[in-house]
């Protein structure tokens, strides 16, 4: 930000020193001098609010294009969270049956033997 602001310093300061140079080194009388240095000043005034007033919905609108991806990342995250959540439950309930179906067996097996 601290860039832009200088640019935008050097960009006014510059317009100005070379419209007022421009103007004073033409020939042309005093009145007619001031009067077309103030229609130019207050051209150049113009175009910088323009400008900076469009520079905020610029930001704005890649804030939001920003915000909407994140969510949708988010959001997709989230899904397959919770679908790896319940993938990994439903394996620990099959080993957890496996396994107490190989403890029945087992004492199945101790029983016969002995």
């Amino acid at each position: 930000m601290k860039s832009l602001g200088s640019f935008a310093l050097g960009l006014v300061t510059g317009a100005a020193l070379g419209v007022g140079a421009g103007l004073l080194l033409a020939p042309s009388e005093g009145k007619q001098v001031r009067s077309r240095l103030s229609y130019q000043l207050s051209r150049l005034r113009d175009q910088l609010r323009e400008r900076f007033s469009q520079k905020p919905k610029e930001d704005d609108l890649l804030f939001n294009d920003a915000k909407s991806e994140s969510d949708a990342v988010t959001k997709s995250t989230k899904k397959r969270a919770n679908q790896l959540t319940e993938d990994l439950d439903k394996l620990l309930t099959e080993q957890s049956v496996a396994n107490s179906n190989a403890n029945k067996s087992k004492k199945k097996i101790v029983k016969v033997v002995r």
